[in-house]
Order: C-alpha cells, then sequence, then structure tokens
C-alpha cells in the first residue's frame, strides 16, 4: 500500500476528530480521501478469487465501510492507522461471511446442485482456507493478541512495519519478531498441530 504524504495523514486525523466532534460533512470527506486507497486494499484482498466471484472489491469495501462509519466503531479511531486497521478488519469479517453463506449454501440451502467443475473445485478449496484461517487467527488472538493483530494489520490491511510499530506502541523489531512467530504458528495450526505461539 503506498504511504500517503503527511499532510495527507494529518488530513485524516483532522477528519476523524471532526466527525467524533459531530460534524455530519466530515464523514463522507473521509471516505472521499481514504476511498482510492481502501479500494487497492479490496483488491489485493480479492486478487487470489476466482473472477466470477459473487463479490467484487468494490462490494467488499462498500460493506465494510457501513461497518467502520458506524458511530461506535468511528469513537475509537483517531488516525490514518488506526482508520486501515478497522476497515481491514471488517474487510476481512465481509469476506468470511460471505464464505461461510456460500459454504451453507453448498452444504444445501436453497442452492440447486449442480456439477463440480474445476473451478468449483478450487473456489471450494479459496473457501476452506480462508474459514480454516480466520479460525486460526481468532485462535491465535485467545493465545496472543497482539501476534493476530499485527497478522491482520500487515496481511490485510497492508500496513508497513513502520506503522504498525507506530499503532501497536512497540518497536520494529518487535513487529518483525511477533510477524515471524505468528506465520510459525499459522503454518503449524493449519497443518493440524495446535500449539501454542511462543511469546519473545
Amino acid at each position: 500500500m503506498t504511504a500517503m504524504s503527511e499532510e495527507s495523514e494529518h488530513e485524516v486525523t483532522r477528519l476523524l476528530e471532526a466527525i467524533q466532534a459531530g460534524r455530519c460533512d466530515a464523514r463522507d470527506a473521509l471516505v472521499k480521501t481514504m476511498y482510492a486507497e481502501l479500494h487497492c486494499l479490496a483488491d489485493r484482498l480479492m486478487k487470489d478469487e476466482r473472477t466470477t466471484h459473487t463479490l467484487q472489491p468494490t462490494a467488499v469495501l462498500n460493506e465494510a465501510m457501513l461497518k467502520v462509519l458506524r458511530p461506535r466503531s468511528l469513537a475509537n479511531l483517531t488516525n490514518r492507522v488506526s482508520f486501515v486497521a478497522a476497515c481491514a478488519t471488517a474487510m476481512r469479517q465481509v469476506l468470511c461471511d460471505h464464505a461461510r453463506k456460500r459454504r451453507a449454501q453448498k452444504r444445501g440451502g436453497d442452492a440447486r446442485r449442480q456439477p463440480l467443475t474445476e473451478d468449483l473445485v478450487q473456489f471450494d478449496g479459496r473457501l476452506v482456507e480462508l474459514l480454516a484461517l480466520d479460525e486460526a487467527l481468532c485462535d491465535l488472538r485467545q493465545l496472543k493478541a497482539r501476534h493476530e493483530e499485527v497478522v491482520t494489520l500487515r496481511y490485510f490491511g497492508g500496513l508497513s512495519i513502520k506503522e504498525i510499530a507506530g499503532h501497536c506502541e512497540v518497536a520494529h523489531k518487535t513487529v518483525e519478531l511477533d510477524l515471524r512467530l505468528a506465520r510459525a504458528w499459522l503454518r503449524r495450526r493449519l497443518a493440524g498441530d495446535d500449539a501454542g505461539p511462543q511469546t519473545e
């Protein structure tokens, strides 16, 4: 994700403060300021999905924004990084909710049966992979919340090590270590080994 200028960073902070102060126009201005960056993030998250996926990047982003732009959600956001982090988490939720609905339909639901083409087999694999990853990240949050947070910020939010370190108020090396430990734990967890993550 391309870094914003310092002036743009300050503008996002100013708009978040204006929203919390009750200025109605600030929410639209925030969306306009951040939309291109967040759409690139949605594109990146969707790049491995099949081209006929029923959700497109714009729809994923719009659903996520509806979640993030609720007053209760906005109350805790103070700057661009916290806003991107909230949007990344919301996009992950949108993708997983969609995958769960698709899985339920394929198990019966109201969908008519279709022959298993190669495309559907590949999509089933992506459903399982996405939902397994989400479940593993939820388990990781219970064991080591910061590890789950840095993974979400890095891979779903596209944030840099520096941005994550500032957001989490830790050193760059701590973020790098967290990512290494989290990746190793996730690999083991997704392979069926439930050992907990090591601590630094």
